[in-house]
């Protein structure tokens, strides 16, 4: 039938060939176009309506087999053509002609929709039109066309056409996959060195682990659920930052009425005050509250332990004593040098200036002025001393150079010839009178003739002379009459709290004995109590209140006692925690209903007129526990009113999810869980068939959770790219929740951006759809993420112990890979058994034409 029809379309061409280059198939093929429009057409509509099955489908290999006209009619032409067109991820690797078999068989890899579409594109018939003459240089020599398309060829006249169509076709997938603890490819069971060639490596080496597809399945969706866990922590963390920011100035209120509960409060107000510089030292305050925390504790057996702060504290006072000591002679010597100044700007107005002995007493203000070492390394003074004693160095300079000046001027007129009518002892005897006149000359004279020891000036000297006394006398100025922060004298002030320091040395001293007795095995309890109980703001609140109040019972006494001593353990053992806010709120409770119990008739004052709680009232340290009540109240007003929000979609910003959809992420976690640890590849590697196919299940449901938990994204001003404190007070429990909240969110961040590059990785190798996987990239990639999860402070990101649990089994899982995937090696007694299993085991489909 063949040779018959082909006889016949040749018998119609030999007819005489058009000329016409106007014709269309003819500027196809000028244009080096192998196919029509129709056919070009035909193509593009089927490619396009199965464009999505064939993205999602993964790539097979095939053996495929034509039957039909497909033996001398160009049909391996218009295979490869229409397949080079059609496959959007498929391609032919290779084909051969069996003629005496009547077939064409092609190894295809591409999805099994590709391999049907193009079968069934086939079975059209098309016609293959040949041009060997007529065409210029570079043109196409043959144009696939649809049979159709024979009535419009206008006069085309091609060298020969052939006719080709499908009528059978049959698929045979060779069996990739696992076998009896084999690994087959393709229908051929794999041995190191066959999986090193299909791979093309030239051997698997221990450090080249080998890897399925089913298996990276199972490790993707594991890693993929580890970051989901991650994910969730870390919006759970920005959920509590959200919190705390609300609570943030409460807190640190909280913290500040704690701190005006401490032993040395009023010290310290003082110490770390810089508006009054005479009393600041930040280094002195920092011993002071190390030993404070300790005291306040009440453990006198581990004073020693402490006593290089009891030395170090001492050293600073006494620094700190001798720079007030400076300070105070510093006033003197400004006052000696701004009242000469003063007199000598006076002068300045007669254009002459100090006398020898003027500028003595400039000289020995100077050298005063510079052996003040404690002010000139003080930090809030050392800037204001450097540029006075700067400017008092130019004067001095300045002054000495005018010196030099008149030395040499007096030279030139000794060295001049004298006037006849003119003794040579005329000047001295001037210059004498000229001193004596000086000697008996007072500030209140300064119309008395200049002195000859006095320089008369210049107007420009006069100017720079009366600069550098203004520079010298405001630098004086800036550190004599130092005021605070509210106006006042800061010398005065310092002076009248000197006591306060006076009484720290006192307690240094005596800790310094307490801790020699200690060191020789001495109870010195009493007399650590007496020591600081006389500044212990609860045991003067306990006194005051037993002297001001009639007790109803003696266990009523002991309560009330009980409760404030409860009340310092809790404030005072820092820092303040929040497990710790009911018991505080029961004690104060229980005090103020005390407190407001007690009427005028309760007081042991016969003429009181004032309750207990009007007296009250006015104590600084009851109303420091009121403020801190207060405080707790809005911390736990403010977090129930936050977590009580169902959701946060309607702000501007987004800042975190609600505690209602943190919820909801976290129970789909948990299904999602059970059924990953219910599907399981490794170590059951018999049924991988069934899992992978549970395994893409589950990837499209992973992709849906991360799709959702990820939609909202924060701006920059509302993420947490690094610490915001410097340095922690670690007294402070604001401070510490914060600095751990941060860490914890900077952290998770960095693991999530980690992890994603690997799952990115992973998702390159399931994309290669082949079954094995093995070589230097893979084996790095699991070495890489088995690091980072192996190093992967747990504690730091803060999980709860149920996502901990979740997490610490995945992880589980992932390491079992570390190795890669075990398989047997074929045996050569086994090979023939093997390869009927496997051919058992291919996929015959069969294709006929209607």
């Amino acid at each position: 039938m063949k040779a018959k029809t082909k006889a016949k379309i040749k018998a119609k061409s030999i007819a005489a060939k058009t000329s016409d280059s106007t014709n269309h198939y003819y500027k196809l093929l000028e244009k080096k176009f192998h196919s029509s429009d129709i056919v070009r057409s035909q193509i593009a509509e089927i490619k396009e309506r199965v464009k999505d099955a064939v993205i999602e489908e993964p790539l097979r290999s095939l053996s495929v087999s034509f039957k039909g006209e497909v033996i001398g009619s160009s049909f391996e032409k218009t295979l490869k053509i229409i397949s080079k067109h059609f496959f959007r991820k498929g391609k032919i690797d290779n084909y051969r002609t069996v003629e005496e078999s009547g077939v064409v068989e092609a190894n295809i890899t591409a999805t099994q929709t590709e391999v049907e579409e193009l079968i069934q594109l086939l079975m059209k018939r098309h016609l293959v039109l040949h041009c060997k003459t007529g065409l210029p240089k570079g043109a196409s020599n043959m144009l696939i066309i649809d049979e159709a398309e024979q009535n419009l060829l206008n006069g085309f006249t091609p060298d020969d056409i052939s006719c080709n169509y499908v009528t059978t076709a049959e698929t045979c997938e060779k069996y990739t996959g696992r076998l009896d603890g084999y690994l087959i490819y393709n229908g051929l069971p794999l041995t190191t060195k066959a999986l090193g060639s299909e791979l093309r490596l030239n051997e698997i080496v221990t450090s080249n682990k080998v890897f399925t597809s089913t298996g990276l399945k199972e490790v993707f969706l594991h890693l993929h659920f580890i970051v989901l866990v991650i994910i969730l922590d870390l919006e759970q963390h920005y959920f509590k930052y959200r919190i705390f920011k609300e609570q943030e100035d409460d807190l640190k209120m909280i913290e500040d009425n704690i701190d005006n509960l401490g032993l040395f409060t009023e010290l310290f107000d003082h110490l770390t005050n810089e508006g009054n510089p005479l009393l600041f030292n930040n280094e002195l305050f920092m011993d002071v509250l190390k030993l404070e925390h300790v005291v306040e504790k009440g453990n006198w057996k581990v004073l020693p332990a402490y006593d290089s702060y009891v030395y170090s504290a001492t050293d600073r006072l006494n620094a700190h004593f001798k720079f007030l000591e400076e300070y105070d002679l510093f006033q003197g010597c400004s006052q000696s040098v701004v009242s000469l100044i003063e007199k000598l700007d006076l002068k300045l107005s007669s254009h002459s200036f100090a006398s020898q002995s003027e500028q003595d007493e400039l000289s020995s203000g100077y050298q005063e002025l510079k052996q003040f070492s404690s002010i000139s390394s003080n930090s809030l003074l050392k800037n204001d001393y450097l540029e006075l004693l700067s400017a008092f160095r130019k004067l001095m300079v300045y002054l000495d150079s005018m010196s030099v000046q008149k030395a040499t001027k007096q030279e030139d007129v000794q060295k001049s010839p004298r006037l006849p009518e003119k003794p040579s002892r005329g000047l001295m005897a001037t210059i004498k009178e000229r001193a004596k006149a000086l000697l008996a000359s007072s500030t209140e004279s300064p119309q008395e003739p200049v002195s000859s020891d006095e320089e008369t000036l210049t107007t420009e000297q006069e100017g720079d002379v009366r600069t550098l006394l203004l520079q010298v006398k405001e630098g004086f100025r800036k550190i004599s009459k130092l005021k605070t922060d509210s106006g006042m004298d800061a010398h005065l002030e310092a002076r009248k709290n000197v006591p306060y320091l006076t009484n720290l040395s006192d307690a240094l001293d005596q800790l310094k004995k307490l801790i020699k007795d200690i060191n020789k095995n001495k109870d010195v309890q009493e007399q650590f109590n007496d020591l600081f109980n006389r500044k212990n703001k609860f045991v003067i609140l306990s006194n005051k209140l037993t002297k001001m109040v009639k007790f109803k019972t003696k266990q009523e006494e002991k309560k009330v006692r009980d409760i404030l001593t409860d009340l310092q353990e809790l404030l005072l053992d820092k820092p303040f925690i929040e497990k710790n806010y009911e018991r505080f709120l029961d004690d104060v409770n229980y005090l103020e209903d005390f407190v407001n119990s007690k009427g005028v008739s309760s007081m042991k004052q016969i003429d009181a007129v004032l309750s207990l709680a009007q007296e009250m009232n006015k104590d600084r340290t009851f109303n420091k526990l009121l403020n801190i009540k207060t405080g707790i109240q809005n911390v736990i007003e403010k977090k129930k009113r936050i977590r009580g929000v169902s959701t946060f979609k309607n702000d501007r910003e987004f800042i975190s999810f609600s505690l209602s959809e943190l919820d909801g992420f976290l129970d789909e976690l948990i299904v999602f869980n059970k059924k990953l640890k219910a599907t399981t590849y490794y170590g059951q590697q018999s049924n991988f068939e069934k899992i992978e196919k549970e395994f893409d299940k589950l990837i499209v449901e992973v992709n849906d959770i991360e799709d959702r938990i990820t939609s909202r994204k924060r701006s920059d001003n509302n993420t947490i790219f690094k610490e915001s404190e410097p340095s922690v007070d670690y007294s402070k429990s604001s401070m510490l929740n914060k600095r751990n909240l941060e860490k914890t969110i900077i952290s998770a961040q960095y693991q999530i951006s980690q992890l994603f590059e690997f799952i990115e990785t992973v998702k390159d190798f399931l994309g290669q759809d082949s079954f094995v996987h093995s070589g230097v990239s893979t084996s790095s990639l699991f070495d890489q993420i088995t690091y980072l999860l192996s190093n992967t402070d747990v504690k730091l990101l803060d999980f709860t112990s149920l996502t901990e649990d979740m997490y610490n089994g995945s992880i589980k899982t992932i390491f079992q890979y570390q190795v890669g995937e075990t398989y047997n090696e074929p045996k050569k007694g086994d090979i023939d058994s093997l390869m009927k299993k496997i051919e058992k085991r291919a996929t015959v489909k069969t294709y006929k034409s209607k």
